[in-house]
């Protein structure tokens, strides 16, 4: 009777470890996932802030180039109906 109790013993024994590993790689798992979303959830602002930047630099390049043409054309006394770039010209609005 006291060998069938040891087998039996160690199948629990077996269950708890599998149960023990199933956990931890679970848990692994997890942590592993979260570190991922985790810089994610930095990473996507940084890069949306970046393509922001990049597209107020290239409408003040439009806008700073439809400017000297119409100073260039002011002061060469030539007629400019150019219309000015779309968006705005500033970040205060006017």
């Amino acid at each position: 009777m006291s060998a069938r109790f040891w087998r039996a013993g160690e199948s629990y024994v077996l269950l708890l470890a599998a149960i023990f590993g199933v956990a931890a790689g679970l848990v692994l798992t997890f942590t592993i996932c979260s570190e991922f979303l985790g810089r994610m959830v930095l990473l996507i602002p940084a890069a949306i802030n970046k393509l922001k930047d990049e597209g107020r630099k290239e409408a003040n390049r439009e806008w700073v180039g439809w400017n000297e043409r119409r100073m260039a054309a002011e002061r060469d006394g030539l007629p400019f109906d150019e219309p000015p770039p779309a968006g705005p010209q500033s970040r205060n609005g006017r």
